[in-house]
């Protein structure tokens, strides 16, 4: 079990869970640790485990009024499939050596991509 250190959000006016928090561990190559994302409304925070004492804050931001559904890690990245609002569904990646959000264009594929899910499968990235 680890203890994590107090959120840097300012925002947040009590400890208790906020449902809405979103939390997502990936192995960063690079720097050969893994680190910790904290998505939560109009902030992201970091921590890189066994290294950092408190959460940094992240400057890349996912798009406004994004719906995360199932991650992946592969290597050293954090891929989602997602729903934007006005946008549709879309592929959202964080780079976790550059400690940024990223797009990936969807896919063509043969079916509604509600139907689709991103997973990961002997090191490869698939869309079932």
């Amino acid at each position: 079990m680890l203890e994590l250190p107090a959120s840097t959000n300012h925002y947040e006016e009590c400890d208790e869970k906020n449902p809405a928090d979103k939390y997502y561990i990936g192995f960063d190559p690079v720097s050969e640790r893994y680190k910790l994302l904290k998505i939560f409304p109009g902030h992201v925070e970091i921590l890189t485990i066994g290294v950092d004492s408190s959460w940094r804050t992240v400057n890349s931001h996912p798009p406004k009024g994004m719906t995360l559904y199932s991650a992946s890690c592969l290597s050293g990245i954090l891929c989602w499939d997602c729903y934007v609002d006005r946008v549709g569904e879309q592929i959202m990646a964080f780079h976790l050596a550059q400690e940024k959000f990223i797009h990936i264009p969807v896919p063509e594929v043969d079916a509604e991509f509600d139907d689709v899910s991103v997973q990961l499968m002997n090191l490869y990235l698939i869309f079932l």
